[in-house]
């Protein structure tokens, strides 16, 4: 494949440009098998943060987040030409007394249309605890030892919306390429019965 090619060998009387062609070319592409590829992503986040620190013993920090993304891929067919699109919100807050115990409770909401109406929003909660072993007084005697001691606990639920290579498997589908489709169709036949006398 190349492209056709030309020169200038001057001007005619009205100022256009006088082209001689060098050569022909051939087609840049094949409309039959061409191909292209690619993807779209779109992400917007934002978040409100919050920090602060009572009487230098008591320290709060909390977080809440929204995020939403969309994917969309290129060169594919079917079902997996449409965006694929998320949402969800997260919040956070932690609680922090004089840098030695902790507790933390979080939450994510999140949506995907991978899941049926009605049934695509899912929550997800979780809680935790911290204790910072070394900064306690009794702890000062093996600080050269160990420096830092942090035990810490915690629960949560999460989620997944990949559910094997399908897009909205809550839908019914058909596959067309089992190699056959058997159609049985029963008749019923009515017999009526007429009685009489004869003349």
């Amino acid at each position: 494949m190349s492209p056709a090619t030309f020169t200038a060998t001057g001007r005619d009387a009205d100022g256009n440009l006088i082209f001689k062609s060098l050569e022909a070319g051939s087609a840049l592409s094949n409309p039959s098998s061409g191909s292209s590829g690619g993807n779209k992503k779109i992400y917007i986040e934002a978040s409100l943060n919050y920090k602060r620190n009572f009487s230098d013993k008591h320290d709060v920090t909390g977080l809440l987040l929204y995020n939403q993304k969309e994917t969309q891929n290129q060169n594919v067919g079917g079902l997996n030409l449409l965006p694929y699109r998320k949402q969800s919100v997260v919040g956070r807050g932690s609680y922090t007394y004089d840098n030695r115990y902790t507790i933390e409770g979080s939450f994510g909401m999140t949506g995907s249309e991978n899941f049926a109406p009605g049934h695509r929003w899912g929550i997800f909660p979780a809680v935790g605890g911290a204790w910072y072993v070394s900064h306690e007084k009794f702890f000062e005697p093996v600080q050269k030892v160990i420096s830092t001691l942090k035990l810490r606990a915690s629960y949560g639920r999460t989620g997944n919306d990949q559910l094997g290579n399908t897009r909205f498997p809550y839908q019914e589908a058909m596959n067309t390429d089992a190699g056959g489709l058997n159609l049985v169709y029963q008749a019923y036949q009515t017999v009526m019965h007429r009685t009489g006398s004869a003349d």
